[in-house]
């Protein structure tokens, strides 16, 4: 037996008619099997498809003259997960220990809670972990996110204080097998002694370094200039000035130090075979790791008690309950409720299911005995709701080992994909199938690449589709800034004639990563005499936005200091990233 029997997965690409297929599948078992749709447990990754499913499921069963039914689809157990999960809750609120009348705090508001739960604990460990931090490369907050991101893995997973310790010896372990430990003498202090007796030769060297031609084009350059430059500023406090040093080579070329460049090549060699086998690195290393998982069993704790005092549970907290209330005696009325009501349970986007999602659904095959999944593996991209790539990939190992035993004993075969593109031309599907079967080479090949969708109409509307792609120069080392102008200008000469087939400007889209990155090409855009809309976003995170509030809250406030910093950043550097979004 395997936890993946009875399940049906649907493996669908984008703009494979995921959506579509998965409304022909409620058709199927609400009109062709007659299942109720009260019987039907159906979870979605978003409210507006949830919003999206009721609504097609709902006209099916009007145009198949079953009007009671329709009209029950809003009371079905169909929405989000945590939507599906609060029902539950709702409904079995005694058992789980919980008020029938608890309150779920809002997504958005979290992170507040969490940082008002946590605002003693954190500012009492500030003086241990924030020297450490900073020893290996983080900003003085960097921890705090750190810390973050931990307890909501340790939450996602369904971790708890048991569960950290283990997590935290192991990760130990792991941290002793890259930093040894075996180089006593190398110390960040110690480094800076060893360069002592050269001091005044560098400096002399780092001083003329802007004058060496060989040192253009890059920070610090490289050769003996190079070295010198980055050894000069050298103050022993991080670790990652010492990586910086281990990756400036004092080169050969010729120069009027050779005593010099000799004693400092041999420094440098010595670094590089030592680094990673430094015991203070190592101790480093190991006094973080151990800091953080502690901070972290004590702030679920913590934050755990600060939502109970106000009679809040969050999205995650909902979750761990009704998978606690399928797995406990106190939730034997549960499971033979939901063993009665529920016939088939379907999951929306599975991509982004969570370890602790993952067992919710698990429980309920279990229980229901069928289930219904569609997804993309490619698509497991939402990290911050727990979804993992790799993850998703063994999930899919034994989808597949359980499918392909159940073919075996000539069962029907469960698993599919959905081969056509319905969305995109010919030259595009090509391009991406060539991208995709290599950045994905452990997913079978015919789950990967998409077809032309037919008929034979469509096919012809959707030939050709045109690809360009940009290279950078290979000896140009771009920023973030400089990218974004060099796209601008490239975009501006494709309107002047080097891509006639674009009309008008609205004829184009430009896509970036962050709103931030696209407030900054539309920037780039005006430059250079383009006309841009900006779509998406909320103000109070346009970084214009942002630092008028800190104007006004500094003129509000003499006391404002963070308002204040981040005004004397902006004016010094003339730069949107000092703006803290």
């Amino acid at each position: 037996m395997s936890a993946f029997d009875n399940v049906e997965f649907i493996k669908a690409s984008a703009g494979s008619g995921k959506t579509y297929r998965l409304m022909e599948r409620v058709e199927e078992l609400v009109i062709g099997e007659k299942i109720p749709v009260s019987s039907i447990m159906a979870t979605t990754f978003t409210v507006k498809a949830a919003n999206e499913l009721k609504s097609r499921i709902r006209r099916k069963l009007i145009e198949a003259n079953r009007i009671q039914e329709a009209q029950q689809v809003d009371n079905s157990l169909i929405g989000t997960v945590d939507s599906v999960c609060g029902r539950i809750l709702s409904d079995y609120a005694i058992d789980a220990g919980e008020s029938p009348s608890m309150m779920v705090l809002p997504e958005e508001n979290v992170r507040e809670f969490f940082f008002r739960a946590l605002r003693e604990t954190i500012s009492a460990r500030q003086d241990v972990i924030v020297p450490l931090g900073e020893r290996l490369g983080f900003d003085a907050d960097g921890w705090v996110s750190v810390l973050r991101d931990l307890i909501d893995g340790a939450r996602s997973n369904a971790l708890r204080g048991d569960d950290l310790e283990i997590a935290k010896k192991d990760s130990i372990d792991i941290a002793k097998q890259i930093y040894d430990g075996t180089d006593e003498s190398l110390t960040l202090e110690g480094f800076k002694e060893n360069l002592a007796p050269n001091m005044k030769a560098i400096k002399e060297i780092a001083r003329d370094f802007d004058r060496d031609p060989a040192s253009a084009g890059g920070n610090h350059g490289t050769g003996l200039c190079g070295f010198c430059a980055a050894a000069a500023e050298y103050e022993g406090a991080a670790w990652k000035e010492l990586l910086g040093l281990s990756k400036k080579r004092p080169g050969a070329r010729q120069t009027d130090k050779p005593e010099l460049r000799a004693a400092l090549l041999e420094l440098w060699q010595s670094l590089g075979k030592r680094l990673l086998h430094s015991k203070a690195l190592q101790q480093d290393v190991v006094s973080y790791i151990t800091e953080l998982f502690d901070l972290a069993q004590e702030g679920m704790e913590k934050f755990q008690a600060y939502k109970s005092e106000f009679g809040l549970v969050d999205f995650v907290d909902q979750e761990m309950k009704v998978l606690d209330l399928l797995n406990s005696p106190q939730g034997a009325e549960l499971r033979s409720a939901i063993k009665e009501r529920v016939k088939v349970v379907m999951v929306d986007e599975f991509q982004d299911t969570s370890p602790l999602q993952l067992a919710i659904f698990l429980k309920l095959n279990e229980l229901v005995g069928r289930s219904v999944w569609v997804g993309d593996p490619k698509q497991s991209i939402y990290s911050f709701r727990g979804a993992d790539p790799t993850f998703m990939g063994q999930i899919m190992k034994g989808v597949d080992a359980a499918d392909q035993a159940r073919v075996a004993t000539g069962e029907k075969r469960l698993v599919s994909s959905l081969p056509y593109s319905w969305r995109s031309r010919k030259n595009l599907i090509e391009f991406s199938n060539e991208v995709f079967t290599r950045a994905f080479p452990g997913i079978p090949k015919h789950d990967v690449e998409l077809k032309l969708a037919p008929p034979e109409d469509v096919k012809q509307e959707r030939q050709g589709g045109r690809i360009r792609v940009w290279e950078k120069m290979a000896d140009y080392r771009y920023s973030g800034e400089a990218l974004i102008a060099d796209l601008a200008a490239r975009v501006k000469r494709m309107f002047e004639g080097e891509a006639p087939h674009l009309g008008k400007y609205r004829d184009l889209a430009i896509l970036l990563r962050t709103n931030k990155e696209c407030f900054k090409m539309s920037l780039a855009l005006q430059r250079e005499g383009l006309p841009v809309s900006v779509g998406g976003g909320e103000l109070k995170k346009d970084p214009i936005a942002c630092l008028g509030m800190c104007a006004y809250r500094r003129a509000f406030s003499l006391k404002d200091t963070v308002a204040a910093e981040i005004l004397r950043r902006y004016i010094q550097g003339g730069d949107l990233d000092a703006v803290d979004d």
